[in-house]
């Protein structure tokens, strides 16, 4: 029986892991680790909860070498894991990633990829999974979805609709995954390489720049229960938001 270690404790990591459990028979979830940063918490969302009620076991992330298993699920899942963990599973780890890639490696992606559309005139997204490397985000690329990046996106609305398109990439390529003996077909990243991004965010706003980079930086630090975009007058912050006057 195939054995399977399951990272992440998302929202849409809940509604893959509920996936993953009710429709395949051929298969152990060995463990689940959850994301080692606290994550919204929605009651009918909590795949904690799920999992004990399966008798699943839940592990911290500093167990993760201790457990056996043939694959690997990282979703969203907010830790790099050491090169030991992404190599002992012989069916390979893989990654779901919400960006495009090679574009846009690591954290805040929504954000960047607001900040940048314009002025690379690219206004495109992505949702992304692939096998992990010892490098962050540079594993082969299994599958994507794209789609628009809209004018009058925040983070949030953004960040929301990729969301969705998480748990469509993951049931169009969990099937083949789990049935494909070893590791199925991946192509390596071609195209611009962006940069690799982490997650300190700096919510300042220069009013130096032109309006329109003005708008889409606030749009970009949109987000709700996230600390709000600002500029500064006398050493007083006054902060930002996005109105929709149509």
């Amino acid at each position: 029986m195939q054995k399977i270690l399951f990272l992440g404790s998302h929202i849409q990591s809940y509604k893959c892991f509920k996936y993953l459990y009710e429709n395949f028979s051929s298969i152990k979830i060995e463990a689940i680790s959850p994301h080692v940063y606290p994550t919204e918490k929605k009651d009918q969302y909590d795949i904690l909860e799920f999992a004990k009620s399966k008798n699943i076991k839940i592990i911290d992330n500093k167990d993760l070498e201790k457990i056996d298993y043939d694959l690997g699920i990282s979703l969203l899942y907010d830790k790099v894991l050491k090169k030991e963990t992404i190599l002992k599973p012989k069916k390979g780890f893989i990654n779901f990633h919400m960006g495009p890639l090679p574009r846009f490696r690591g954290s805040n992606s929504v954000m960047h990829a607001i900040i940048n559309a314009r002025k690379e005139n690219n206004w495109n997204f992505a949702v992304t999974t692939h096998y992990m490397v010892e490098k962050v985000d540079q594993g082969p690329i299994i599958d994507e979805i794209l789609f628009p990046i809209y004018d009058d996106d925040t983070a949030h609305t953004l960040h929301k609709r990729a969301s969705n398109k998480v748990y469509d990439l993951f049931v169009k390529n969990i099937h083949k995954i789990i049935d494909t003996e070893t590791k199925v077909n991946a192509k390596a990243q071609v195209g611009k390489v962006g940069m690799y991004y982490k997650g300190v965010v700096d919510h300042e706003i220069n009013l130096d720049l032109k309006p329109i980079d003005i708008y889409d930086r606030v749009r970009a630090l949109t987000f709700p229960e996230k600390p709000k975009p600002y500029f500064k007058i006398n050493g007083k912050k006054i902060f930002l938001d996005i109105e929709n006057d149509k």
